[in-house]
């Protein structure tokens, strides 16, 4: 999870020390993993290795910052929707 924490604050040009952001990174970390989880509709979803939710999970956490959650979701839809035909085609094996 550190990894993707400094990817994370990276991704958002974060450079400077501030525990109470960094912990509310990881909230939005944590808060958009699960949430790609239901959406792919699987629990071993791996946002490291999976390019897409990678993308959505980078972004997500962006507007979540920017407090535009509303907004991600319309911005994103059409990935979102991918992400969402990725795993039931996979799953359906």
């Amino acid at each position: 999870m550190n990894e993707l924490l400094e990817e994370v604050k990276s991704f958002l040009n974060f450079t400077w020390v501030d525990p109470a952001k960094e912990k509310r990174i990881l909230t939005y970390i944590n808060s958009s993993i699960a949430y790609l989880k239901e959406v792919a509709g699987t629990d071993t979803l791996d946002v490291t290795t999976d390019h897409l939710a990678h993308d959505l999970l980078l972004n997500r956490v962006l507007y979540m910052d920017s407090q535009a959650l509303d907004d991600f979701n319309k911005n994103y839809n059409g990935m979102i929707e991918e992400l969402r035909i990725k795993y039931s085609v996979l799953n359906a094996d």
